[in-house]
């Protein structure tokens, strides 16, 4: 069976699947309540939860009296049925947004994790990601953990983000060098820069040590190990601290930005699929031949 006949055989059953087992709506909602629905991975999650947060203020011009989530984080719990999400996140109960106009993560046609994150309407998200996804205590106990391992502040440290692994379904990743050539061209132009990594990867924590020596930094890996989920939110927030970034693209990439509050400093690698998941995907586009957003232009 050729590539393209492949291809298509695995569309059709996806189409019967979906068609035979309709996923239940990303989120419901009512005068009162919004239910969210969305389990995947930790930061899928969050992204979900933030739409379905926007959505519901769109729809009924007021922030909703119960935020329901305990059909989400399922991969992090044993009942199914619990609500873990204070776990993540602290909801401020009298914070107010009132009303004024619709308020959208970015106009850009493609996926928030996949879009250009320069572009994303900060301000206007502050409000929310504020009420809804302070972090926890025990996220900002874990911050402080690892903040204190670290052998360098915020401001000399470049956050690298490389997600590999299941991401590979959903994007196209860079060759570890193409990574860390700007990583290098970075220092060159800021000597003084350490480097601090976060990655699914263990190959890629092998090259760029190899590369870096002892100018790199890694808690551990994503995923994996004595590494919770927990100390992952707490690691992807701790890289929305330092000073620069060089980051893939995904969810956990877009929340390094929320966090952050901005996109100063970063470098981001986007390449989509043609497909994901057998869909085809309207942000691919054949031409393309640059896959690094540098808006700063803090290389080129």
């Amino acid at each position: 069976m050729t590539r393209i006949a492949k291809k298509a055989a695995f569309e059709v059953l996806v189409k019967t699947y979906r068609k035979l087992s309709p996923p239940k709506p990303l989120y419901e909602m009512n005068d009162s309540t919004l239910k969210v629905n969305h389990s995947a991975g930790v930061f899928s999650c969050y992204t979900v939860r933030l739409e379905a947060i926007l959505e519901y203020y769109r729809t009924y011009k007021k922030l909703p009296l119960i935020v329901d989530s305990s059909q989400q984080f399922s991969a992090y719990k044993n009942n199914t049925k619990e609500d873990i999400s204070a776990f993540f996140f602290e909801t401020i109960e009298d914070f107010q947004i009132m009303y004024q106009k619709p308020i959208y993560t970015t106009y850009e046609p493609d996926l928030q994790q996949f879009s250009d994150y320069s572009k994303l309407n900060f301000s206007d998200l502050k409000p929310f990601v504020d009420k809804f996804f302070g972090l926890s205590k025990s996220i900002r106990v874990r911050v402080e953990r690892l903040v204190n391992d670290l052998p360098w502040d915020y401001q000399s440290i470049c956050g690298i983000l490389y997600r590999g692994g299941d991401k590979n379904l959903e994007t196209n990743p860079p060759p570890y060098a193409e990574m860390i050539l700007k990583a290098v061209k970075l220092k060159q132009k800021n000597p003084q820069i350490k480097f601090l990594i976060q990655t699914d990867e263990q190959e890629f924590i092998k090259y760029a040590i190899r590369e870096l020596g002892n100018e790199c930094y890694c808690h551990t890996k994503v995923s994996g190990g004595d590494f919770s989920i927990g100390d992952y939110v707490a690691a992807i927030f701790i890289l929305s601290q330092c000073k620069y970034l060089i980051t893939t693209s995904g969810n956990g990439e877009y929340w390094i930005r929320i966090f952050r509050g901005d996109n100063r400093g970063g470098l981001q690698w986007i390449s989509p699929k043609e497909y994901i998941y057998g869909i085809k995907n309207k942000s691919f586009d054949p031409d393309k031949k640059h896959f690094w957003i540098d808006t700063e232009k803090l290389i080129s």
